[in-house]
């Protein structure tokens, strides 16, 4: 696991620290020769690439702390409360024709940094890879005699199911940049390695055009 998260991470760190040695090439070859017409563009591509650099950085860094024993503190979450501070947040991104419907869910025994992450990422994605004017996530919650399951069902552009499970791989992205709001593809690693590190497991309904919906479970 360690070997494949090292190759994959050094594989997306490489893409915009070329562009960065590429443009300040260009840059240098044009101040030699006193031509600097090109400098905003370059200065543009650099700047881009040391801001993508720093965001994959800073998912690496999160996705390593991910199930360290010594920095969890669980406790009793009610996850109703969790969801409600992330609506009120994303409302301010989204807008008001975003929808985020909630079921009673339930209290669980967890961490709360690590599950407001989990939902952070659930609920983004189906408002972030969404083309529908009226942003749909749907909430719900049932139990199960050993486990609370989740189902996070959204109205967006659907998944093939080709990636299925390649889509939990950290910087995994399966749409071009500049196509959705941007992002490092990180947020379903962060999901399936924070339900790995409690003993809980997603997987997905999908198909493109049709949504998406997520189910996960946690241990009682």
């Amino acid at each position: 696991e360690l070997e494949r998260f090292a190759y994959i991470a050094s594989h997306d760190l490489k893409t915009p620290l070329r562009t960065i040695i590429s443009f300040t090439g260009l840059l240098e070859r044009d101040f030699k020769r006193n031509k600097l017409d090109s400098f905003p563009d370059y200065f543009s591509y650099v700047k881009e690439g040391a801001k993508q650099m720093n965001s994959l950085i800073s998912s690496t860094l999160e996705y390593s702390k991910v199930n360290h024993e010594t920095e969890i503190e669980k406790k009793k979450i009610d996850l109703n409360s969790v969801v409600e501070k992330i609506k009120r947040n994303l409302l301010q991104t989204y807008g008001e024709s975003t929808i985020i419907q909630k079921g009673n869910l339930p209290s669980v025994f967890a961490e709360e940094g690590q599950m407001t992450l989990l939902f952070q990422n659930l609920i983004e994605n189906g408002l972030k890879y969404n083309q529908e004017d009226n942003k749909m996530v749907k909430i719900t919650a049932k139990e199960t005699p050993n486990s609370i399951q989740i189902i996070v069902k959204d109205n967006g552009i659907g998944i093939d199911p080709r990636f299925h499970e390649s889509i939990f791989e950290i910087f995994t992205r399966l749409n071009k940049d500049g196509e959705y709001k941007e992002g490092t593809g990180a947020g379903l690693s962060f999901v399936s390695k924070i339900l790995d590190s409690v003993g809980g497991r997603i997987w997905l309904e999908s198909e493109v055009g049709e949504g998406s919906c997520f189910y996960f479970s946690l241990l009682k």
